[in-house]
């Protein structure tokens, strides 16, 4: 961490009735996940109910920022919230649309076969069972796990140790890999 926590990121969660609070949000390698997005279409279809009114389907399959991706991911942009910083209201996955995706996936056996890790999982339950609106990007967190940041523009003495607006540390190319511009842009921050 960068930045002081000087708040309780559980109470605000509640208080803002937030179901989702993420820091870093990027691409994934397609090649680990070739059958989750058909799988998810797949459960979609056998299971229309559980599509969110305000979901965020659109930032799942966006293909403008990296469509070489998308391609290759079979329509879904790969874009996932990094979970090794994520909050989370449990109560969420443990619905009945979570619980119902869950099982499909696992009898699908991606899990097993390829490389279907709790980050794309998530992501995609997130952004499918839930509003966009309950979902939070905690901007003010200075969070670093190697080599992606998140780092705030806060006030002096409040982080330390990066660079406001940073978010990677080695290769330009690593700056591809930064899905929070599809991210704003579906949910109307830039």
């Amino acid at each position: 961490f960068f930045c002081d926590v000087d708040y309780d990121v559980f109470r605000y969660m509640q208080d803002h009735n937030k179901t989702y609070g993420f820091t870093i949000n990027l691409f994934d390698a397609p090649e680990s996940i070739p059958s989750l997005w058909p799988e998810t279409i797949k459960f979609l279809a056998a299971h229309p109910e559980h599509l969110a009114h305000n979901n965020a389907l659109a930032w799942l399959t966006d293909s403008t920022r990296r469509s070489d991706i998308n391609l290759k991911a079979h329509g879904y942009s790969t874009c996932h919230f990094w979970t090794n910083f994520e909050i989370a209201d449990l109560n969420f996955f443990r619905s009945q649309a979570y619980e119902d995706y869950f099982n499909h996936l696992d009898r699908a056996g991606g899990f097993f076969y390829e490389r279907w890790g709790d980050a794309p999982v998530h992501a995609i339950g997130v952004g499918l069972f839930e509003d966009s609106s309950k979902v939070h990007w905690f901007k003010d967190i200075g969070y670093n796990h190697i080599p992606f940041y998140n780092c705030p523009n806060r006030p002096e003495g409040k982080c330390r140790g990066c660079t406001p607006g940073q978010f990677y540390a080695g290769e330009s190319w690593l700056q591809r890999e930064d899905c929070r511009p599809i991210w704003f842009k579906h949910v109307g921050m830039g």
